[in-house]
């Protein structure tokens, strides 16, 4: 836990103030590595993984975001 503040205090340091979502470009990470950031517990890969979700729903890939709901609820099981 400690290496994660000093890692997430640098990147302010060098970043400013800019929030994770606008220093990470979460284009560079596969459905499962969101999952499984987000099962992590990774707030911003959950807000993340719900907007993949609904993204496939509304282009009508409802295989797709029924794998990443399941994945994401099987996690906490």
């Amino acid at each position: 836990m400690v290496q994660v503040n000093k890692m997430v205090s640098e990147l302010r340091r060098i970043n400013g103030n800019k929030s994770f979502e606008q220093i990470v470009d979460f284009n560079l990470f596969s459905n499962e590595q969101i999952c499984q950031q987000a099962i992590a517990g990774n707030k911003p890969f959950i807000v993340e993984l719900l907007r993949r979700g609904e993204v496939c729903e509304m282009e009508g890939d409802y295989l797709i975001a029924n794998q990443l709901y399941k994945t994401f609820a099987q996690g906490f099981i």
